[in-house]
C-alpha cells in the first residue's frame, strides 16, 4: 500500500496504464504484483509517500525514462 503524503506521484502495475496520485491518495497493490512508483515527472523532488508492505519486497530493474514519462 502506498499513501501519498506530499506532492504528486505516479504508480504503475506491469501491463497497466500509469496512474497519477496526489496528497491523500492511497494505492493498493496486490502482493506479488510487479509495479513501480515514484514522483510525478513534473515534480521529481517534492513527492513524499509512506509505503507499507508485508514480507520482503523484490526490487526489479529501474524503469526506463520513456516509461516513467509516458502519459
Amino acid at each position: 500500500m502506498l499513501y501519498f503524503l506530499k506532492g504528486r506521484g505516479r504508480v504503475q502495475e506491469r501491463g497497466s496504464k500509469a496512474l497519477d496520485a496526489v496528497e491523500g491518495d492511497v494505492a493498493h497493490i496486490p502482493a506479488g504484483t510487479e509495479h513501480w512508483h515514484g514522483a510525478h515527472p513534473e515534480e521529481e523532488h517534492t513527492m513524499q509517500h509512506l509505503a507499507i508492505t508485508f514480507g520482503q519486497p523484490t526490487w526489479l530493474e529501474p524503469v526506463s525514462e520513456e516509461e516513467y514519462r509516458a502519459d
